[in-house]
C-alpha cells in the first residue's frame, strides 16, 4: 500500500512540475511607480476606446468611434499635462515606435470616421492599430524600479 502512495505522490509532482508556466522572456520595462501606473491607465484607456470604437461601427455611428478614437491619438496625447517626470527617458526606442504607432493609428480611425470611411476600412484600421497593442505586449512587461539603474 505504501509503494502506491509514493507511485502516486511522485506522479503528481511530475503532473505539477509539467503545468509550472515557462518563466517570462519578455523585455522588462522599468518604470518607476507613478510611470508604471501611468502606463497602465493610458492602456485601460486604449481598451476602453477599443471598445467604444466597436460599439461605435456596430450602431454606425461614426461620430462615437471619432469621439473614441480621438483623445487616445497622438495629436491629443502630446498635450497630455500629467506624464511623470521621466518617462520619455525610460522609453526605448521599439517602445515609442510602438507607441506611436499605436496613437497614429487612433488619429487614422478618428480621421476616417470624421470622413465617414465605410466601416469595413475603419475595421481593417483598428485591426492594424491593434495589432500594435499585441506586439508591445509578447515584447514587454512591465517592472516597478528605477529606469536609470538599467
Amino acid at each position: 500500500m505504501r509503494r502506491i502512495w509514493i507511485i502516486a505522490l511522485v506522479a503528481l509532482a511530475g503532473a505539477a512540475a509539467a503545468q509550472q508556466p515557462e518563466p517570462d522572456a519578455r523585455a522588462p520595462a522599468v518604470r518607476t511607480p507613478a510611470q508604471k501606473a501611468f502606463v497602465m491607465e493610458q492602456m485601460r484607456q486604449f481598451v476602453m476606446s477599443i471598445q467604444q470604437i466597436s460599439e461605435g461601427l456596430s450602431a454606425d455611428d461614426k461620430a462615437k468611434v471619432a469621439a473614441a478614437a480621438r483623445p487616445r491619438g497622438l495629436i491629443a496625447v502630446r498635450a497630455l499635462p500629467n506624464k511623470p517626470a521621466g518617462l520619455a527617458d525610460a522609453e526605448t526606442p521599439e517602445w515609442k515606435t510602438l507607441g506611436m504607432a499605436t496613437r497614429q493609428g487612433f488619429d487614422a480611425i478618428a480621421e476616417a470616421a470624421d470622413k465617414n470611411v465605410s466601416t469595413e476600412e475603419i475595421l481593417a484600421l483598428l485591426a492594424s492599430t491593434t495589432k500594435n497593442c499585441v506586439a508591445c505586449h509578447q515584447t514587454f512587461r512591465l517592472v516597478e524600479g528605477d529606469p536609470a539603474a538599467h
